[in-house]
């Protein structure tokens, strides 16, 4: 909830606040309240940064907006009405540039709060990333299959392309220590899509539910960012301290995204 403030960092570990926020007087002026504020994510596209976010709409109901700034920090302005709207709810939105310049929005459909599948959406948007390209329309490019660790829920896409292919990382089942993060790829960022099946990070003795992670690379090397939370003794989530961010480096084996024991990380790593 709330202002959605920007924090900086020159080793990924020391966080300190810009003084900007995405969300400046704490919700979009179209939005019912500021309460439901979550999933930001900052893009720069073109000469601009966009960033994406969830929020409720005037009926409180959980829609896409987006804000935009000459820099990361912001001053940031709202792009002024929802993007992206369903009656069942759309959060978690994820944008990607491919390499012939196009520029596409992911979004998930809030599915499980009323029992109901939770397909993944793609759109491609116009140049400035802050509404959708002139007779685009949205193709499914995954949902959930209860009868895996999915369970209920996929949500969280995050893209990238490598060697050609395109892999949609995303988290699957709830978001408390059943939480998981899986990966699928593709020959088009609109699919179809493959899942590799089982999760590529799960829980230890540590650290559970670890999920919503963000792929970036660092001086050549790929890592994701992640949230988890910290595990008790019986293998469940600790309410009482939240959820951490946490970084897990990514190798790749037969075409597939590997991250160390398919676990997320309890020993120190070098800076990369």
């Amino acid at each position: 909830g709330g202002r959605l403030p920007v924090r900086t960092s020159r080793d990924l570990i020391n966080w300190t606040s810009s003084g900007g926020a995405i969300l400046p007087a704490g919700k979009a002026a179209w939005s019912a309240n500021g309460g439901r504020n979550w999933a930001p994510e900052i893009h720069k596209v073109g000469n601009e940064w966009v960033a994406y976010y969830t929020a409720v709409n005037g009926a409180n109901v959980l829609s896409i907006g987006c804000a935009y700034a000459p820099a990361p920090e912001g001053p940031y302005k709202d792009c002024g009405k929802p993007l992206v709207e369903h009656p069942q709810g759309v959060i978690d939105a994820h944008f990607f540039e491919d390499d012939d310049g196009k520029r596409y929005l992911y979004y998930k459909i809030d599915g499980n709060a009323s029992g109901r599948a939770t397909p993944i959406f793609v759109r491609q948007l116009a140049p400035n990333g802050r509404s959708f390209a002139a007779g685009s329309t949205q193709t499914q490019v995954l949902t959930n299959d209860a009868s895996t660790w999915e369970g209920g829920v996929v949500e969280a896409p995050w893209v990238i392309k490598r060697n050609g292919v395109y892999y949609l990382f995303y988290s699957g089942n709830v978001y408390d220590d059943r939480y998981r993060t899986g990966v699928a790829r593709a020959s088009s960022p609109k699919g179809p899509f493959t899942k590799k099946g089982a999760p590529i990070l799960a829980n230890n003795k540590s650290w559970v539910g670890p999920g919503h992670g963000s792929v970036f690379a660092v001086n050549g090397k790929h890592l994701f960012f992640h949230h988890a939370w910290p595990a008790l003794a019986n293998g469940k989530h600790d309410t009482s301290k939240g959820r951490y961010g946490l970084i897990a480096p990514i190798t790749w084996q037969n075409g597939w995204p590997v991250m160390g024991n398919g676990t997320s990380v309890t020993t120190p790593m070098d800076w990369p």
